[in-house]
């Protein structure tokens, strides 16, 4: 359901929408949906950006 609701995002933002939301521990499959990210860890920002420059910035 999740997945879902991401996909029916990505279609508003392809369209030139702004969506800005939360998700809480997303799949691995909702998670590749987003563009861009803002984690955060203990109520502060751990890392903003794309979902590549997250994988290579947490080491994976």
């Amino acid at each position: 359901m999740a997945q879902n609701i991401v996909e029916a995002m990505r279609d508003l933002a392809a369209r030139g929408k702004t969506i800005i939301s939360t998700i809480h521990q997303p799949s691995s499959e909702v998670f590749a949906l987003f563009d861009r990210v803002l984690l955060m860890a203990e109520g502060r920002v751990a890392y903003l950006g794309s979902i590549e420059g997250a994988l290579k910035f947490f080491g994976g």
